[in-house]
């Protein structure tokens, strides 16, 4: 069964949220401590690299799993395990200025080249001048820069985008017709009179012995939140004011997918190559590859001594301890010693494990080789260990000339990977 993302309503999303919901619309920037109440939902605070996932009130007065759902008597919060659900949101000032949920936004601008003033451009004075929200502005809003007849003419904008070349065919005509369609069909989804700011899970202030330190990025929420109380509860404010801080906020919490995805998930430090992309997978080692002389075979490998001896040291161990000569820990030590020394017994188990493949393959240790970055099928190949190098201190793969096409490899010092 496959599984696909799809927008969720804010409106029922903000009804079934059980927690106690702080909205912004309530409270004022002017008194200190309902401000405080906001800023205080809005953010997590630790201390060190540790997150505390037991149960616990705002204050840390209750804490621990006897006091789950147990209201604080000091602060007032109940006490909880982590939260996952946004608790500060903020509710639209008129039924007319309804919330473009972000996702949706979001898709909008990455059609738009990732280029966010073309849509505040659409919404509010530009910034900068970009001829696709010049010729909108000119065409479909008639000089009318507002986020109310932004929000009104939107289908009118998709339609008017089909007609430019670009839009036309492609990725970008393919998307811009999801767009259009998703507009059309679940329009009561993309509109919504909640809105919901960032999970104070990923709202984390770290705090240490210098101080206290965020991440600057998110100021953009903090804002956002601090622009929302004062202009509920500024009485003065006519539906200009209220236009421009819905745009404001809706344009920011738009671009809170990208900047987590390239802050937080794609550079090398983030979380998919960290925790992920560069995870250790069982069975695999990592080799400079070189050219394989004499007689052989394109799918045959030769591979090193210290292979045998830690990629297949499960194997090797439970054959040592089936002889009946080693206990686990004399088995353990006698592989540990063979790291760098070479070693009759161990090298004799090499080759039962290469004959036990043979006899299911015919040919050896059946073993996908590959090469990053992987642009083509051919790239991860079968390949099979028919040979182990006696050498310890010999690290290298030899790899057949034969296939080094596929890969685009060639015997310059680069690496393959085996699993």
């Amino acid at each position: 069964m496959s599984i696909k993302q799809k927008l969720i309503s804010l409106d029922d999303f903000y009804n079934s949220v059980t927690i106690d919901k702080v909205l912004l619309n309530d409270h004022s920037i002017y008194n200190d401590r309902s401000s405080r109440q906001v800023f205080d939902s809005l953010m997590s605070e630790y201390e060190g690299d540790t997150i505390n996932i037991l149960p616990k009130c705002k204050c840390g007065h209750l804490h621990g799993e006897y006091y789950e759902g147990v209201r604080c008597t000091r602060c007032g919060t109940v006490a909880h395990s982590l939260q996952y659900d946004p608790v500060v949101w903020a509710k639209a000032f008129t039924p007319e200025l309804k919330f473009i949920n972000p996702m949706f936004f979001f898709m909008l601008n990455a059609l738009l080249d990732g280029d966010i003033q073309y849509l505040t451009g659409l919404t509010d004075t530009p910034r900068t001048k970009s001829n696709i929200s010049i010729s909108i502005n000119k065409n479909v809003l008639h000089d009318n820069r507002s986020y109310r007849n932004f929000l009104a003419s939107l289908r009118d904008i998709l339609v008017y985008l089909t007609t430019l070349g670009s839009y036309q065919r492609g990725y970008k005509g393919k998307r811009l017709q999801e767009i259009l369609e998703m507009w059309d069909t679940q329009k009561q989804v993309v509109l919504s009179d909640y809105l919901p700011m960032i999970n104070n899970m990923l709202f984390a202030v770290t705090k240490t012995t210098k101080g206290k330190f965020v991440d600057t990025g998110l100021a953009d929420v903090m804002d956002i939140a601090t622009t929302w109380m004062r202009r509920a509860n500024d009485l003065s404010a006519d539906i200009e004011d209220y236009d421009k801080t819905t745009a404001k906020a809706v344009c920011m919490l738009g671009k809170m997918p990208e900047f987590y995805v390239k802050t937080y998930l794609s550079k090398k430090t983030g979380i998919f190559r960290k925790h992920v992309y560069s995870a250790r997978s069982p069975f695999t080692f990592r080799c400079v590859i070189v050219s394989c002389p004499g007689k052989h075979t394109y799918d045959e490998l030769e591979v090193p001594w210290t292979t045998l001896v830690s990629v297949f040291r499960p194997h090797v161990l439970n054959k040592l301890m089936k002889t009946g000569k080693y206990s686990y820990k004399e088995a353990s030590n006698k592989i540990y010693k063979a790291v760098k020394k070479y070693d009759p017994e161990i090298a004799a188990i090499g080759e039962e494990l290469i004959a036990e493949g043979k006899s299911r393959n015919g040919k050896g240790i059946a073993c996908i080789s590959q090469r990053n970055p992987t642009l083509l099928s051919s790239s991860a190949q079968l390949t099979y260990i028919v040979s182990f190098n006696k050498t310890p201190q010999n690290n290298v793969v030899r790899y057949s000339q034969l296939i080094c096409k596929g890969p685009n490899a060639d015997f310059d010092g680069q690496m393959r990977l085996a699993s």
